[in-house]
């Protein structure tokens, strides 16, 4: 999941609300319910923007993935 720029290598550490709705497969308003319910990872603020953490995102779908298959 983590992308790294092809121009300078620096690995891209934060996701957009698209990236996080695409990397997830899940719709917008879906995120949002979760994040105010507390079952998904904040986002960081930056004045209006919202961005999400890489490996939060990461550390969210192996949690899911392992509650999947325990269950």
């Amino acid at each position: 999941m983590q992308q790294e720029n092809q121009s300078n290598g620096i690995k891209k550490q934060l996701y957009t609300e698209k990236e996080v709705s695409e990397a997830i497969n899940f719709k917008r308003t879906k995120i949002w319910q979760m994040v105010k319910s507390g079952e998904f990872p904040p986002p960081i603020k930056f004045g209006r923007w919202n961005r999400w953490h890489v490996a939060d995102i990461q550390q969210w779908t192996e949690q899911q993935r392992q509650s999947k298959a325990g269950a």
